[in-house]
């Protein structure tokens, strides 16, 4: 959905950036979707109230969470998809929805997500 869309049946969802690595590094993807996001929202880590870094493994995490350097006590609060499995076809929307969910538990306001897939991609809102 585009962004411009998702404002107007009042989602809160405001930018998409996407970023690609050699196939291989599929996972590892997220870190430039992400830092691409940050600076075309001009975003820094102290804007962000939750993080969400969808990992197929743990290792994924541990490396996008490094590189970011995003605060554990605010990162894949629920678990990610570890904890909840990846669905086939749906890990993204999922890791929208929760995320959305937990910053009305939290009564905050920005987050960022970052989903790896297939072929070296990722996108982040």
């Amino acid at each position: 959905m585009r962004t411009g869309l998702a404002a107007k049946r009042g989602l809160p969802i405001r930018g998409v950036q996407l970023a690609s690595l050699a196939q291989e590094e599929t996972s590892i993807a997220i870190t430039p979707a992400i830092w691409k996001l940050m600076k075309r929202h001009e975003l820094s880590r102290d804007d962000v109230d939750v993080w969400e870094l969808h990992e197929a493994y743990a290792e994924t995490t541990l490396y996008n969470q490094a590189q970011l350097e995003t605060p554990w006590e605010t990162t894949n609060i629920n678990g990610g998809a570890v904890a909840f499995g990846q669905p086939y076809g749906m890990s993204g929307i999922r890791y929208l929805g929760s995320t959305l969910m937990e910053l009305g538990r939290r009564g905050k306001k920005k987050a960022v997500v970052g989903v790896c897939t297939a072929s070296g991609m990722a996108p982040a809102a």
